[in-house]
């Protein structure tokens, strides 16, 4: 009699076990996959932010101030 109340529950602790794994699995991909998504648009900004950068290092090269302006005042 015992054996037989063991092998009802054993599958039911079975299928517990699974759906917990199944569920924790899930958790896994969805964090995975927003630390992917996040790690996309940090690359995104950095890309742009480099831009931006090599863009005034060209102002800034390019740059001649007027006869009489001060280059180290700010134009009015």
């Amino acid at each position: 009699m015992y054996t037989k109340l063991i092998s009802c529950t054993f599958p039911e602790a079975l299928r517990e076990e699974n759906n917990k794994l199944k569920k924790h699995n899930e958790d896994l991909t969805k964090e995975i996959e927003q630390i992917h998504e996040n790690q996309c648009n940090d690359v995104e900004e950095l890309v742009y932010l480099r831009w931006i950068n090599a863009c005034l290092r060209h102002e800034l090269r390019n740059y001649q101030p007027g006869i009489g302006e001060n280059s180290c005042q700010r134009p009015e």
